[in-house]
C-alpha cells in the first residue's frame, strides 16, 4: 500500500499542472522575501548614515569644545587684575611679571602656548620662554602685522611659531585678543596658541572608527586631521557635520563596505526561504489534487468504456504537450498583436492623410485593422504649440485629452504629425454644424490645456465629404493654414483656425523647386518666368486680398524650407518682414511685386554670399600656404582670416570639396613627399619642417593620402634612383 502511494505522489509532482503552480507559487514567495530582505536592508542603510552624520557632529563640536577653551583662557587671563598693572607700567617691576608668570605657567600646558604683548613697555611675557622685548621678538613679520593693524577686532590667525632660536618652527592656531577688555585703546595682546597636532591628536582621539574614514577641516579649506586621503570622499557617500561651527567634519565609507554592513543576517534568510519554498511544494500538491481530483474520475469512467493499450499514455502525453505548445505560440501571437495594432493603426492613418488615395478604396483594409470610417464626412484636426515643439510627456498628455473630447462627435484616431505636431482623424455622422461644432470644442480645449498643462496649444482644422475630395486635401489645407497662423504674426491671439473644402489651393511643388533652384543658380530669368507662373497659376488677381496674402505667406514657407534643405545660408528676418507686409498691401499687384522683389534679393544675397566666400577661401588658402610648416589648426586659421571657424570651415568645404584640416593635412604631406625625394633629412625632421605636432601623425596621415608610410615611400623611390644612397634613422 505504501508502495501504491509513493507511486502516485511521484506521478503527481510530475504532473504539468503541478509544476506551473509550484513555479508560480515559489516565484511569488521569492520576490516576497527579496522585497523584504531589500526593505531591511535599506533601513540599515540609512540607519547607518545617520549615525555616520550623527558622528560627524559629534567630532566637530569636540575640535570646537577644544577651540572655545583657548578662547576662554584668554578672557580669563585677560580679566586678571595685574593685567592693567602691566599694561599701564613702562618698566614693570619684576615681581609683578614673576606673579603673572607663575600664572601662565598654571594655565599653559605641554601643548598650550601663550604670549602677553604689552606696547607702552614694548616687553612680550610667554608661558615657555619667560620675558623679552619687541626687538629680540623671532617672528617680525608677525609682530609688525600687529602692531600695524592695531584697531582689528578678536580674531584668528594660522601661522609659524618659533619658541627660540634652537627649536624648529611649527604651525599654531592662535587666537588674538586685544588689551585692555574694557577700553577702546589698543594697550597690547594677549595670544592663546595651540599647536595643530595637537588639534589633530583630539580630532584622531574623538574619530569613531567603526563609522569609517574621516575628516576634520578648520573652516572650508584647512585640513586639520584624516585618516585616509580625502580625493577618495569624492567617489563615495559622505555624511558631513550639519552644527552651525567653525570646525567642520565628515566620515565617509566605500558603498561596498556600507552595504556588506547594513545587509541582515543571510543564513537566516536563506532558511526562511528553503521553508517557505517546502510550504510553496506542500501547497501547490494540495492545489493539484483538489483540481485533478474530478479529472481521474472521468478518466476512470472513460478507460471502462474505451481501454487504453500499453503505449497509448505516451501517445496522450505527447499529445498534451503538442497541445500546451501550441497554447504558448497561439497566447504570444496574441500578445504580439495586441500591443502592435496601435501602431499599425497609426501608420494606416498617417498614410490615409498624406496621400491622395480615395477612402473607398481603404475602407476594408482598414477594418481589418479596427478602423471602422462607417460615417460619410471626415475632418482633420492638427494641433501644434504655438512656439516650441511638444517633449514625450506633454505629447501623450495633449493627445489623450483632445482625443478624449472630440470622441463626441464620432470615431477618432490620432497619429504623429509633420515636425512637432498631432493629427486627429474625426468620422463623423453629420456635415452641416460639424464646423461650428468642431471651432467650439476646439477653442474649449484650448483654454482648459492653458490652464491646466501651462502650454499653448493651436488647433487648424480641415473639413471634406467622403464623395467630395480625399483625406489628403483636407490635411494639406489644415497644414497650410496653421503654417500661415504661426509665421504670419508673432503677437498671435487665435488659436483654431479652419480650412474649408477649397478655400486654399495646393501650392505646386514644382513652381517652388523652380524657385529654389534659380536662386541657388543665380539665373534671373529662371527667376522670372517661375514668378509669372506662379501669380497666373497660384496666386491670380480674382482672389480676396486676404486669401491671397495667406497664399502669398504658404509659398514664403516653402521656399525658405526649400533653400535651407540645399544649405543655402540666409536670414529669416527678411521673410517675416516680407509677411508683415503682404498684411498691409491694398491690391494683388502690390503683393505681386513684394514677391518679386524678395526673389530677387534672394539672387542678390546669392552673388554677395558667392564673393564673400570666394575672398575667404582664398584667404584661408593664402594662410596656409604661408603657415603650413607652423602650429596651425582651424581656430587660428579663422582668427588669421577674421571670420567664425565653423562658417569658414562650411564654405571652403562648398568651394573646394574639401574641409580646412584635411586640405592643411594634404598639403603639408605633399610637401613631406617633395623632401622626402630630394633631401635625406630623417622623417622626424620632415615631420617638425611640415608643421606636425608628432612624427606619429605625421606617418597616419601619410599613409591615409598615399597608402604606404614615408619610409616605404623613400625606399620606393630610392629603388628608382631618385634619392642619394645614405642610411636613415628608423624613427617609425
Amino acid at each position: 500500500m505504501s508502495v501504491i502511494r509513493l507511486e502516485k505522489w511521484k506521478k503527481g509532482i510530475r504532473n504539468r499542472l503541478f509544476v506551473h503552480v509550484c513555479s508560480i507559487v515559489c516565484l511569488l514567495t521569492t520576490l516576497l522575501l527579496m522585497a523584504v530582505y531589500g526593505f531591511l536592508t535599506l533601513q540599515r542603510v540609512i540607519a547607518l548614515r545617520e549615525r555616520m552624520s550623527d558622528g560627524a557632529d559629534l567630532l566637530a563640536l569636540r575640535v570646537q569644545d577644544k577651540l572655545s577653551s583657548i578662547q576662554g583662557t584668554s578672557m580669563y587671563l585677560a580679566s586678571l587684575d595685574s593685567i592693567n598693572t602691566l599694561l599701564s607700567q613702562k618698566n614693570p617691576s619684576l615681581s609683578v611679571l614673576s606673579e603673572f608668570d607663575n600664572v601662565l605657567c598654571s594655565v599653559s600646558g605641554s601643548d598650550l602656548n601663550i604670549e602677553l604683548l604689552f606696547h607702552k613697555s614694548e616687553k612680550i611675557l610667554t608661558s615657555d620662554y619667560g620675558l623679552s622685548s619687541y626687538e629680540a621678538y623671532l617672528d617680525q613679520d608677525f609682530l609688525n602685522q600687529l602692531l600695524e593693524n592695531k584697531k582689528q577686532p578678536d580674531r584668528w590667525l594660522l601661522r609659524s611659531y618659533q619658541k627660540n632660536m634652537y627649536t624648529e618652527p611649527k604651525t599654531v592656531l592662535s587666537f588674538i585678543r586685544t588689551l585692555p577688555l574694557a577700553s577702546v585703546q589698543n594697550n597690547g595682546y594677549i595670544i592663546v596658541s595651540q599647536p595643530l597636532s595637537s588639534l589633530a591628536k583630539t580630532a584622531a582621539a574623538f574619530a569613531d572608527r567603526e563609522l569609517g574614514d574621516y575628516a576634520v577641516w578648520l573652516g572650508e579649506e584647512l585640513m586639520l586631521a584624516s585618516s585616509a586621503e580625502v580625493s577618495q570622499a569624492q567617489r563615495v557617500h559622505i555624511c558631513r557635520s550639519s552644527v552651525e561651527t567653525s570646525v567642520q567634519a565628515a566620515y565617509w565609507m566605500p558603498s561596498g563596505l556600507m552595504l556588506r554592513l547594513s545587509l541582515p543576517r543571510a543564513v537566516f534568510f536563506l532558511g526562511a526561504w528553503l521553508l517557505a519554498m517546502l510550504l510553496c511544494v506542500l501547497s501547490a500538491r494540495i492545489i493539484c489534487r483538489q483540481r485533478i481530483a474530478r479529472l481521474d474520475m472521468l478518466v476512470q469512467e472513460m478507460s471502462s468504456e474505451w481501454p487504453l493499450e500499453e503505449n497509448d499514455e505516451d501517445q496522450v502525453d505527447q499529445l498534451c504537450r503538442i497541445f500546451d505548445s501550441l497554447s504558448l505560440e497561439l497566447a504570444h501571437a496574441r500578445q504580439t498583436t495586441r500591443e502592435g495594432l496601435p501602431l499599425l493603426q497609426e501608420r494606416l492613418i498617417g498614410e490615409l492623410l498624406r496621400t491622395p488615395v480615395p477612402i473607398s478604396e481603404k475602407r476594408e483594409s482598414m477594418e481589418r485593422c479596427g478602423i471602422r470610417l462607417k460615417n460619410p464626412y471626415f475632418a482633420v484636426v492638427q494641433a501644434a504649440l504655438k512656439e516650441g515643439a511638444f517633449d514625450g510627456q506633454m505629447y501623450l498628455l495633449v493627445r489623450r485629452n483632445v482625443q478624449t473630447q472630440l470622441a463626441a462627435l464620432g470615431e477618432v484616431y490620432s497619429t504623429y504629425g509633420d515636425g512637432s505636431s498631432i493629427l486627429f482623424l474625426v468620422n463623423a455622422a453629420e456635415y452641416a454644424s460639424l464646423s461650428d461644432r468642431l471651432e467650439a470644442l476646439c477653442e474649449t480645449m484650448h483654454d482648459a490645456i492653458r490652464s491646466f498643462l501651462a502650454v499653448d496649444v493651436v488647433f487648424s482644422i480641415g473639413l471634406c465629404a467622403e464623395g467630395s475630395a480625399t483625406l489628403n486635401d483636407a490635411y494639406i489645407a489644415a497644414r497650410d493654414r496653421l503654417l500661415t497662423l504661426r509665421m504670419m504674426d508673432e503677437h498671435l491671439q487665435d488659436a483654431v483656425v479652419l480650412a474649408r473644402p477649397n478655400q486654399t489651393a495646393r501650392l505646386p511643388e514644382e513652381i517652388v523647386q523652380r524657385v529654389c533652384g534659380a536662386v541657388i543658380a543665380q539665373d534671373a530669368a529662371a527667376l522670372e518666368s517661375a514668378c509669372r507662373e506662379l501669380c497666373g497659376h497660384y496666386l491670380p488677381a480674382r482672389l480676396s486680398l486676404k486669401e491671397l496674402s495667406t497664399r502669398a505667406a504658404i509659398f514664403l514657407m516653402r521656399v525658405c524650407a526649400g533653400l535651407t534643405e540645399n544649405g543655402f545660408l540666409f536670414s529669416l528676418d527678411s521673410a517675416g518682414a516680407v509677411m508683415k507686409q503682404l498684411q498691409l498691401h491694398k491690391t494683388a499687384a502690390d503683393v505681386h511685386a513684394a514677391l518679386q522683389e524678395w526673389c530677387h534679393s534672394l539672387i542678390r544675397l546669392a552673388q554677395e554670399t558667392s564673393d564673400e566666400s570666394n575672398h575667404y577661401v582664398e584667404a584661408a588658402l593664402k594662410c596656409i600656404h604661408e603657415n603650413y610648416m607652423c602650429s596651425l589648426n582651424v581656430t587660428e586659421i579663422g582668427e588669421a582670416v577674421n571670420v567664425n571657424p565653423i562658417y569658414l570651415n562650411r564654405l571652403f568645404k562648398s568651394a573646394t570639396g574639401n574641409t580646412l584640416s584635411n586640405y592643411l593635412n594634404q598639403y603639408r604631406c605633399e610637401h613631406a613627399r617633395a623632401m622626402l625625394e630630394d633631401t635625406q633629412a630623417t622623417v622626424n625632421e620632415i615631420s617638425d619642417a611640415c608643421g606636425f605636432s608628432e612624427v606619429r601623425s605625421f606617418i597616419r596621415f601619410f599613409k591615409k593620402y598615399y597608402g604606404e608610410t614615408p619610409t616605404e615611400y623613400r625606399k620606393r623611390m630610392k629603388g628608382k634612383g631618385k634619392t642619394r644612397e645614405k642610411p636613415e634613422e628608423a624613427a617609425e
